[in-house]
């Protein structure tokens, strides 16, 4: 949001949300910028609206520095990718750094607790997903164990297990 209100020239602007963005345009202009080198970006997907395949579920994610960690809230699975060297996500290095995926757990967690951010809750027990930085077991879903490699038929039956957070339609 900032980025695009620098990029239109918009200095003084009111708005009733915070906003904890920076602009990216001095980045994007190839100079570097202190503010974001040190910042954690972080993005929630707490409802799945409409479609299949790779990529269209619950989760979480934080980018910190080379360091990507994505957490599924169905399963309590979580990746952790260094971008730098994988840019395309394909190695999963979760187990081979487990201080890194419990460093940056924590840090999601703690933020998106502060934030209030939504989680999905089961349909079957009414109980919200675990956050990332507390303790899950691998979910299964009529005998069939959610891995990477996304399942129409788990995708199918997702829905019928989970249900959008009531907040999401309070004012």
């Amino acid at each position: 949001y900032p980025t695009i209100l620098d990029m239109a020239g918009v200095k003084q602007y009111n708005v009733p949300q915070t906003i904890d963005g920076v602009s990216i345009v001095p980045t994007l202009k190839g100079k570097a910028d202190s503010r974001i080198a040190d910042r954690s970006l972080i993005w929630n997907f707490p409802n799945v609206w409409d479609g299949y395949g790779p990529g269209i579920n619950l989760n979480c994610a934080i980018r910190r520095g080379d360091w990507k960690l994505i957490y599924y809230y169905a399963t309590g699975r979580k990746e952790l990718f260094n971008i730098a060297q994988d840019i395309s996500e394909s190695r999963n290095l979760a187990e081979q750094y487990p201080a890194k995926v419990k460093q940056l757990s924590a840090e999601l967690g703690k933020k998106l607790r502060s934030m209030n951010a939504q989680r999905p809750s089961f349909k079957t027990t009414g109980a919200a997903c675990k956050w990332p930085d507390e303790k899950t077991k691998v979910a299964e879903v009529s005998g069939l164990r959610y891995n990477q490699y996304y399942s129409f038929y788990f995708l199918s039956v997702f829905s019928s297990f989970f249900s959008v957070p009531s907040s999401f339609f309070s004012g």
